[in-house]
């Protein structure tokens, strides 16, 4: 299986930083470079990279208000963001880590702690997802299943009403499906259920 690798997005107004951590990282992942806070909010909406290495000391705006923003903004809120700050005292971490960062590394860095901190953070990444999914997954047909129409529902039913748009809605049934499976059995129900939802 091809899995594409995950991307991660490098936010620090110092060249040499950003080009250190992005020859660190390029091996094993999609890297994506932001030379300011701004540009940082931008990628992170364009590209919706896995993580984020965030410098907080930033001219035009800082790490915490570029997580801030982040956070904010539903297409971003998710995504993982480490701090890596010349800030280096105990109340900056907590301010960081407060605000919800997901880990905080202080500079000068250490190269193989922060490849296992992102390796680490990307894990638990893919491990959310995967979790996400299965949450919103019919384990036997693989289709969304009633808490992801929940969720469906109540956001068209919001932009519907937003845009005073109609909302329809089609159901299916499957005709004397009980008859089907007490005659021949709950696994040849299970295969017909699958067979129709690949339909």
């Amino acid at each position: 299986m091809n899995v594409e690798p995950q991307k991660v997005l490098i936010a620090d107004d110092d060249v040499i930083n950003r080009q250190v951590l992005a020859e660190l990282l390029k091996p094993e992942y999609t890297v994506l470079l932001a030379k300011n806070g701004e540009q940082a909010l931008e990628r992170a909406t364009r590209h919706a990279p896995d993580l984020i290495l965030l410098d907080v000391m930033m001219p035009d705006l800082d790490g915490y208000e570029v997580l801030r923003r982040l956070r904010a903004d539903p297409q971003t809120e998710q995504i993982a963001v480490i701090f890596i700050s010349g800030l280096d005292r105990p109340e900056d971490e907590a301010n960081g880590l407060k605000l919800g960062a997901a880990d905080y590394i202080a500079k000068p860095f250490n190269a193989t702690v922060v490849m296992a901190r992102v390796a680490l953070h990307l894990q638990l990444v893919r491990q959310r997802r995967m979790l996400e999914r299965l949450a919103h997954v019919d384990g036997l047909t693989e289709l969304a299943n009633r808490r992801r129409f929940d969720e469906l529902y109540a956001q068209e039913w919001q932009r519907a009403q937003r845009n005073g748009w109609p909302l329809s809605l089609a159901l299916l049934d499957i005709d004397a499906f009980k008859q089907y499976n007490d005659y021949y059995g709950h696994p040849a129900g299970d295969r017909a259920l699958r067979a129709i939802a690949r339909t």
